[in-house]
């Protein structure tokens, strides 16, 4: 592995960890640093996500020079796509807030701009992911609507 690769897990690891051990609440009375502080944690998260997905992209196309020998390249990117949503999913459903899952449906958004033209498959694919996970947040967001009994979505 190269030590981009590493490093990255280990930044996952940690920020996901911390996610699920800190209390944000209990350390923040004030709603203002809970919102400050939580909400940009959780965007960081998001993007050490979207960060070790390219970065283990990167090192499979370039570094172990395998993509093109077990799978093509489209083959490669439909699999780390799909893997990434499933850690992003799994860590939006454990321990993510709202923030968390929009970071996630605008990597994938992005993802399909850029490659609809030379890549649709990839593009497709990419959209669809985009779609689940707004369904996940959407699903959220209606279940915090009923637990706290007023509207979140106007």
């Amino acid at each position: 592995l190269s030590a981009t690769v590493i490093i990255i897990a280990i930044m996952l690891y940690t920020l996901f960890k911390i996610n699920r051990i800190w209390d944000f609440r209990r350390a923040f009375t004030k709603w203002q640093d809970l919102f400050m502080i939580k909400y940009t944690f959780t965007i960081y998260f998001a993007w050490v996500t979207v960060a070790t997905a390219l970065n283990v992209t990167i090192w499979l196309k370039h570094g172990l020079g395998i993509a093109p020998v077990l799978l093509s390249e489209v083959g490669w990117s439909v699999v780390v796509l799909v893997v990434a949503f499933l850690i992003a999913a799994y860590t939006f459903i454990t321990i993510g807030t709202r923030a968390y899952g929009t970071i996630i449906i605008w990597a994938y958004v992005a993802i399909y701009v850029s490659t609809k033209a030379p890549y649709p498959t990839l593009a497709y694919l990419a959209a669809a992911l985009a779609g689940l996970m707004l369904l996940l947040l959407a699903d959220r967001t209606i279940r915090k609507e009923r637990s706290f009994g007023y509207k979140l979505i106007s």
